[in-house]
C-alpha cells in the first residue's frame, strides 16, 4: 500500500488522487512540489491498472532523478518505475532500437567545440578569422550556441537559414556562413557515427514517427508518463512526450511558469499556460501554499510576481502564501561601491557564524558568474570556508583558455597582474567587436577571469601571473571539495531548486538585473523572473542590496527599477529582529499593502517644493541648460510622481533628460510616493 496521505494539505490531496488522465500541476516555490509528485506517482502505481514498471518519470538533473528514486523506494511496494532525464530517456528508447535491429549505437559526444570548428575550417570566408586565435576561438564558440539555440527550438539544419533571418539579435558571421557551418557539422557526425546531446531528443521522436512497429512497442511500455518542472521543456521534448501518447495514456506534469528562466534553451512559461493546447482535455491544478518561506519573504515574491504579464501569470492565482510563523522583515541595503557591500556583507556572515549559524545555510545569489569573485575574496578575508558554485565551467572555457595562453605569450608567466589585467581588457575589447549580441557567454568568461585578477590584486595578492593561474586551478578545486562545509556562492540561474535558510541577493542594479543586454520584451520578462527565483530561496531571512559603483568604473549605477514597489516590504539598513508583537503589527500592514487597501493620499504642492530644491542642489554643478529641467516640466512630474524613467520621459519633456538626471529624478519620486502612503499603487 502506499503511504499516507493524512500529513498533505487539502491541494496537495487533490493532486496525488485526481483522476484525470492529462494533469498540469502548477506549483509554486517552496510549494512541497517533489512531495506531490512522488505520492502521486505511488499513489497510481498502487491504485491503478499499470504496473510501475510500465511508468517513466523524467526530470531535468540526475540529482533530481536520484532524489525521486529513493523517495519512491519509501513510499511504495510496487515496482520503481524508469526515473531519469530527458536525454537518458531518450536514449533508452535508441538503445532499445538498435537492439532490435542489431546495430551499434552512434558515439555520444560530450562536446561540439572540436567538430563544430573542423566544419567551419573548409569554410574560405573564415580563413582570415582563423590567423587570430581568440577571435577564431569566439567564433567557434559563438557558432556552437548558435547551433544550441536552434537545436533547442527544434530546428533542423535545412531550416536553419530561414528561421535564423527571423531572429533580432544580430549574428556575429554572416547566416548562411553560419547555416554551412550547420550542415557541414551534420555530416560530419553521420561520417564518424556521432551524435549530439540534442540528437538524443531529435533521433528518438524521429523513431516514434517513422517507425510505426517500434513506436507501439515504446508506448505500450510507457504508459503512464511525468514530467517534472516541466517550466524548463522545449519544443522538442515536449514533441517528444507527444510522440509517447496515444489513446488512454496518463501524463502528468509538474512546474511553475513564474519560474521559467531558461528561454536560451529553448523553454517558456507558455508551454505550462498553453498545456491543453498540446494535449487536449488536460485539467489544471494548483499548489499556492508555500511551506518554505517566511510570511514576510513570500510578501516581497508575490509583490515582484504582481508584476509579471499575462502570459506568464496565465490563469492561475498570482501569490503564494506562507504557512510559516512570522519572522524578520527583509532587508534592502545601498552601498557606496561594491567593496563595501561585498566586505560588510562578509563581515557579517563571519559574524552570524561565530554565533553558531551553519555556513552551508547561508548563500550570496548574484545574477552573473563575474561579481562572484569579489565576494569569495571578501569571505576568505574575512576567514569564512565558501564555495563558487559553476565556476570549474568557466575555467575550462575554450576562450578562456585562449585568453590565457595570449597573457602569458604576451607578459609571459612571470609578468604583473596590472599587466595582465590590462590585456585582458585589450582581449575582451577585440571580441566585443564582432560577438553575437545574443550569446554573452563568452564575455561573461572573460569578465568573471577579470574580476579574479582585479580583487587578487585588491586583496594584496603577492605572486606573478603564473602563480596566480596555479592559484585560480586551486581554488576552483577547493570549491569543488568544499560543496557541503561552506557559504555558497552561487548565479541567480543555478539558484533554482535549492534553498538556504540565509540569502543575500546582491549587485541588484539597473544593468545587472535587468541585465542590459536583456533588450527584448521576452528577456526583460525572464530578468523579472530571475529576480523571483532568486528571492524565493530564502526560508528564514532575506537580504537585497546593490552599490552604487562597482569595479574600477566611477559611472554612477542606480538600483533595479525592479525593485519599484518593494519598498513597503523592506527594512533599509542592519538587521532587526522584531518582537512577535511588532512582527505581527509589520505582517498586517504588509498584507494590506499587498492587497492595496492603504489610503492614498497626494500633495503635488509639497512634491513640488522638494524637487525644486534638489533642482537648485544640483545646479551649480552641472548647469540650468544641461539640466533641461523647466519649471512646467516639474509641475507634470510633482503631479504624476514617475515611478520609471519609462513613465518619465511620457511627460512633456521628460524625454528631453540626460540619462542620469532622469533616473534620480525618478529615485526621488519614488521616496515621495513612499512619504504619502502611495508605495503600494503601482510596481515597475
Amino acid at each position: 500500500m502506499s503511504a499516507s496521505l493524512s500529513h498533505l494539505t487539502q491541494e496537495q490531496h487533490d493532486a496525488v488522487t485526481s483522476p484525470a488522465k492529462l494533469l498540469c500541476i502548477v506549483a509554486g516555490p517552496g510549494s512541497g512540489k517533489t512531495t506531490v509528485l512522488t505520492h502521486r506517482i505511488a499513489y497510481m502505481m498502487d491504485n491503478g491498472d499499470v504496473p510501475g514498471r510500465n511508468f517513466a518519470v523524467i526530470t531535468f538533473t540526475n540529482a533530481a532523478a536520484e532524489q525521486l528514486k529513493s523517495r519512491l523506494a519509501a513510499l511504495s511496494s510496487s515496482d520503481i518505475p524508469w526515473v531519469g532525464t530527458f536525454h537518458s530517456f531518450a536514449m533508452s528508447i535508441l538503445r532499445r532500437f538498435y537492439e532490435t535491429i542489431n546495430k551499434p549505437l552512434p558515439r555520444l559526444m560530450t562536446s561540439r567545440f572540436r567538430l563544430i570548428e573542423k566544419a567551419a575550417t573548409s569554410i574560405s570566408s573564415l580563413k582570415e578569422l582563423k590567423e587570430n586565435e581568440i577571435k577564431w576561438n569566439s567564433t567557434i564558440s559563438n557558432t556552437v550556441r548558435e547551433i544550441e539555440v536552434a537545436k533547442s527550438k527544434g530546428v533542423r539544419w535545412y531550416a536553419f537559414e530561414q528561421w535564423r533571418s527571423t531572429q533580432p539579435e544580430t549574428a556575429a558571421i554572416p547566416i548562411s556562413t553560419l547555416s554551412q557551418i550547420y550542415k557541414n557539422y551534420e555530416d560530419l557526425k553521420a561520417s564518424e557515427g556521432k551524435i549530439d546531446f540534442d540528437d538524443l531528443i531529435f533521433e528518438a521522436f524521429d523513431l516514434l514517427a517513422e517507425r510505426n512497429d517500434f513506436a507501439a512497442t515504446i508506448r505500450w511500455y510507457y504508459r503512464s508518463l511525468f514530467v517534472d518542472e516541466y517550466q524548463d521543456v522545449n519544443k522538442p521534448q515536449v514533441d517528444l512526450i507527444r510522440a509517447l501518447l496515444t489513446e488512454g495514456h496518463r501524463l502528468t506534469v509538474v512546474g511553475d511558469p513564474k519560474q521559467s528562466i531558461y528561454t536560451w534553451n529553448g523553454a517558456s512559461p507558455n508551454f505550462i499556460n498553453h498545456f491543453e493546447y498540446d494535449f487536449p482535455g488536460a485539467q489544471f491544478l494548483q499548489l499556492t501554499n508555500n511551506f518554505r518561506s517566511t510570511p514576510e519573504i513570500v510578501n516581497v515574491a508575490n509583490k515582484i510576481a504582481d508584476s509579471f504579464s499575462k502570459d506568464v501569470q496565465g490563469r492561475f492565482k498570482p501569490h503564494i502564501i506562507s504557512n510559516r510563523e512570522s519572522w524578520v522583515i527583509p532587508r534592502f541595503n545601498e552601498f557606496e561601491n561594491a567593496v563595501d557591500e561585498a566586505e560588510t556583507i562578509a563581515t557579517e556572515i563571519a559574524r552570524f557564524i561565530s554565533h553558531g549559524e551553519r555556513p552551508d545555510e547561508i548563500a550570496i545569489i548574484a545574477r552573473i558568474n563575474s561579481l562572484l569573485p569579489l565576494y569569495a575574496g571578501s569571505l576568505s578575508k574575512a576567514g569564512v570556508n565558501h564555495q563558487i558554485i559553476g565556476s570549474e565551467n568557466i575555467s575550462s572555457s575554450p576562450v578562456v583558455k585562449a585568453a590565457v595562453n595570449r597573457i602569458t605569450a604576451t607578459v609571459g608567466l612571470r609578468g604583473s597582474l596590472p599587466d595582465a589585467l590590462s590585456e585582458i581588457d585589450k582581449i575582451t575589447e577585440s571580441i566585443e567587436g564582432s560577438a553575437n549580441e545574443g550569446d554573452s557567454y563568452n564575455q561573461l568568461a572573460l569578465e568573471f577571469v577579470r574580476s579574479f585578477i582585479n580583487e587578487s590584486i585588491r586583496s594584496g595578492f603577492k605572486g606573478d601571473f603564473g602563480s596566480l593561474i596555479s592559484y585560480f586551478k586551486v581554488r576552483t578545486t577547493e570549491f569543488q571539495l568544499m560543496k557541503k562545509a561552506g557559504v555558497t556562492l552561487i548565479t541567480a540561474h543555478k539558484s533554482k531548486g535549492l534553498e538556504w535558510d540565509r540569502v543575500y541577493v546582491v549587485g541588484v542594479e539597473q544593468g545587472l538585473i535587468p541585465h542590459a543586454k536583456s533588450t527584448s520584451a521576452e528577456s526583460f520578462e525572464e530578468e523579472r523572473r530571475l529576480l523571483y527565483v532568486a528571492v524565493t530561496r530564502a526560508r528564514s531571512e532575506l537580504s537585497i542590496s546593490y552599490a552604487k559603483r562597482r569595479g574600477n568604473s566611477d559611472q554612477l549605477r542606480y538600483a533595479s527599477d525592479f525593485l519599484i514597489g518593494l519598498e513597503p516590504h523592506l527594512k533599509e539598513g542592519l538587521h532587526k529582529r522584531l518582537s512577535p508583537e511588532e512582527a505581527a503589527a509589520e505582517i498586517r500592514r504588509s498584507r494590506d499593502l499587498l492587497n492595496g487597501s492603504t489610503p492614498t493620499a497626494s500633495d503635488p504642492e509639497r512634491a513640488l517644493l522638494i524637487l525644486e530644491t534638489w533642482k537648485r542642489e544640483i545646479t551649480p554643478s552641472i548647469g540650468v541648460r544641461s539640466l533641461r529641467l523647466t519649471d512646467a516640466l516639474l509641475e507634470l512630474v510633482a503631479k504624476a510622481l514617475p515611478l520609471s524613467v519609462h513613465e518619465l520621459k511620457l511627460l512633456d519633456g521628460g524625454g528631453d533628460l540626460a540619462p542620469e538626471i532622469a533616473r534620480e529624478m525618478v529615485k526621488i519620486c519614488r521616496r515621495i510616493r513612499l512619504m504619502e502612503g502611495r508605495g503600494n499603487n503601482h510596481l515597475g
